[in-house]
């Protein structure tokens, strides 16, 4: 008798809990994915001109917009040829801080990639539009507005270089030396069309070739044009310098590098740094 109890009370507080789990499961609210967009942009203006040969940056802001849910939402700036649409974008960017803000930042070269997506030759001028949309998880809304952008790009090489030599009296060898294309630590590139090198520099000219037999002369702004003749380029003084320079971006640098480093780590073999 006792056994028979136990068993019977023992089946009631499993239904009964049952019954509150699933009490618990009707009462939680459906997720709602709604957004209500902004469809307000604000910069840059409809029809703004942009010519990326001046470096300069470019900013895109936009309204807020708001989930039914009172959650968060993300932003992407969409761009498309003058003559597309928004359902194919050629460039999908996110906002500043992985989307969370109602800006956007572009640098010349950044924009330069948008534009050559959006099918503007090199060195041309085309008109490209850009809207935005607003996501939540996989459910997004694209902004009623949209707008048109005038972009004259960057005057880049095509094709980019495989190999870059620096040469010239003011090179440390005669024979030239040769840039690195810039990789991660796998050895992996970083950025095409990027190239890096530490050397000593003396006083006098040097030059700047690559395997296409094309020359570039280092201009005093940090842009940088190409020759089909030898150009001399020099330096306010002797030195060892690293020296970089963007073909993508048409730009270049050069730092002195003061003192050279060498450190070992438990996990490693030892690691070259420079401080400049």
């Amino acid at each position: 008798m006792k056994s028979i109890l136990k068993n019977i009370l023992s089946l009631t507080a499993a239904a009964a809990c049952a019954a509150t789990f699933c009490a618990c499961d009707d009462d939680t609210p459906a997720v709602d994915f709604t957004i209500y967009p902004g469809n307000e942009l604000y910069l840059p203006a409809d029809g703004a001109k942009v010519d990326l040969t001046k470096g300069r940056t470019t900013q895109f802001e936009w309204s807020s917009s708001v989930a039914a849910d009172k959650g968060f939402v993300s932003y992407d700036v969409l761009f498309a040829p003058a003559d597309g649409d928004f359902s194919s974008p050629t460039s999908i960017l996110p906002g500043q801080l992985t989307g969370s803000k109602t800006y956007l930042t572009l640098s010349a070269k950044e924009l330069n990639k948008v534009a050559k997506a959006a099918g503007i030759p090199l060195g041309e001028t085309g008109e490209l539009r850009w809207t935005v949309r607003a996501s939540k998880g996989l459910f997004g809304s694209i902004y009623s507005a949209s707008r048109s952008l005038t972009v004259t790009r960057l005057r880049s090489v095509d094709p980019q270089p495989e190999t870059v030599l620096i040469g010239g009296p003011a090179a440390e060898d005669a024979a030239g030396i040769r840039m690195l294309a810039r990789k991660d630590f796998n050895g992996s590139s970083v950025e095409a069309g990027y190239f890096d090198c530490f050397t000593r520099l003396t006083e006098g000219e040097f030059t700047v070739s690559d395997d296409q037999n094309r020359y570039y002369r280092l201009e005093s702004d940090g842009r940088i044009t190409d020759s089909e003749t030898p150009v001399a380029n020099t330096l306010s003084a002797a030195g060892i310098y690293r020296l970089s320079i963007d073909f993508e971006g048409m730009t270049w640098s050069a730092t002195a590098v003061s003192k050279v480093e060498l450190y070992a780590a438990a996990w490693s073999d030892g690691m070259h740094t420079a401080r400049e």
